[in-house]
């Protein structure tokens, strides 16, 4: 089996987006064909105070796994899965909000791009799509944003990474707070 190696979060300059997408990849492939846009006409996109009702109707009428929320300006600042839509965190969020399930706004279940690992452009160059793979397991995030020049163009998604290369990933979330440590600790089946 090949070694793949994990990429340095940093920033960099000189990548764009290629266009189209070939239907199989192997882990061999370049990187850059599995870098969504970000600039402006990339993944599917939605204002932050989308409510959870639109949000699932706008990422299922694209057949899309996830999307790009967006502030006022129509700048990006987070993401949403369908999987965090769905999940027992956004009702318990509701409750917390005194709202109802569906009236709950992406913002308060996107994951902020500020939480999100940041690869440089630079080191695209020559990356294969294995060095994505590893890196997205090792960051222990769903997603990796690609950085040029102190702007954000770019992001890997695990899920486009699983369904381009017909190849699952081992993503093990990383505990952020004491809570998470005893959840993991108390459920090992779990993680």
């Amino acid at each position: 089996m090949k070694s793949f190696r994990c990429l340095n979060w940093a920033s960099a300059d000189g990548w764009r987006p290629r266009a189209g997408h070939r239907p199989n990849l192997d882990y061999d492939a370049a990187a850059l064909d599995v870098v969504e846009d970000l600039s402006g006409y990339g993944p599917v996109r939605m204002p932050e105070i989308s409510e959870i009702c639109v949000a699932r109707l706008l990422l299922e009428a694209a057949r899309a796994r996830w999307g790009t929320v967006i502030d006022d300006a129509g700048e990006p600042v987070g993401v949403i899965t369908l999987r965090e839509l769905q999940s027992p965190h956004s009702a318990q969020r509701a409750r917390q909000l005194g709202l109802r399930w569906n009236e709950v706004p992406v913002r308060y279940l996107m994951t902020p791009l500020t939480a999100l690992p940041v690869i440089g452009l630079g080191q695209l160059e020559g990356a294969r799509v294995g060095d994505l793979a590893e890196t997205l397991c090792r960051s222990g995030c769903e997603f990796l944003l690609v950085g040029d020049d102190g702007q954000i163009r770019g992001i890997v998604a695990c899920s486009t990474l699983i369904e381009r290369t017909g190849r699952p990933l081992a993503i093990r979330h990383q505990p952020a707070s004491f809570a998470e440590v005893v959840h993991a600790v108390s459920h090992p089946d779990e993680h």
